[in-house]
């Protein structure tokens, strides 16, 4: 187990990391790539699965060429056609793949279509502080009716003032789930019925000045907050 502080603290390229992806130099990926997509296919012999990933670092050498920059993010794990970024900056492309990433896993339902990033640069791009924590503090009784309520209404509209899964504002994905800060704090101000679990989150927002509290099947357990189950 962890602390909060720490998780924050972490890299941008540390954090990125935890979703596949690699900070490398332009040098190195021109010179070994190290695509490995197909490690693992079934059916598919050791002579095979070789020639696919010299083919997918071809790829992703004539990809990265087109641009400018010192240094690459991608992942290994995915072929050359999947996400990448090349710039100068190795730290601020990295909190670009991380931030794309909870992106993808937590969206917003906004109306609008996510906003595409710009494999040349990161761009103006907005980022609010993040912490990602595991969803076994998230107790398994409060996971189950937040699922319902989700699959109820995606708006989550509540005639209870109380109904802390009505109230507050969620984004889901396969992964788990992601719970807006300022929200939170007005919810946890008003009183009544919180459950203890909202309190403790809501100490954490407060304390770390986070946006989004991130709870995650993949997330840390940390000390300041109650560890359920996984």
């Amino acid at each position: 187990m962890t602390d909060a502080a720490t998780i924050e603290n972490k890299s941008w390229t540390e954090k990125a990391a935890t979703f596949g992806f690699v900070v490398k130099t332009r040098e190195d990926v021109l010179a070994n790539p190290q695509i490995e997509a197909f490690r693992g296919s079934p059916n598919t012999s050791p002579e095979q699965i070789s020639e696919l990933h010299d083919q997918e670092d071809r790829a992703l050498r004539a990809r990265v060429e087109q641009y400018e920059g010192s240094h690459v993010v991608f992942s290994p794990d995915g072929g050359a056609e999947d996400f990448v970024l090349v710039g100068n900056d190795p730290e601020e492309l990295a909190r670009a793949a991380y931030q794309r990433e909870c992106e993808i896993r937590m969206p917003v339902d906004t109306g609008k279509s996510p906003a595409a990033v710009d494999e040349k640069t990161t761009g103006n791009l907005e980022f609010g502080k993040i912490i990602t924590v595991s969803t076994g503090h998230i107790p398994q009784e409060a996971r189950e009716y937040l699922e319902r309520r989700l699959d109820e209404d995606r708006n989550l509209p509540s005639e209870d003032d109380f109904d802390w899964a009505g109230r507050l504002h969620w984004m889901n994905g396969p992964y788990g789930y992601a719970l807006h800060s300022t929200i939170l704090r007005t919810f946890v101000e008003e009183g009544g019925d919180v459950p203890e679990f909202l309190i403790d989150a809501d100490k954490l927002c407060r304390e770390h000045d986070l946006t989004w509290l991130v709870y995650d099947q993949d997330g840390d357990e940390v000390e300041e907050l109650t560890y359920y189950e996984g």
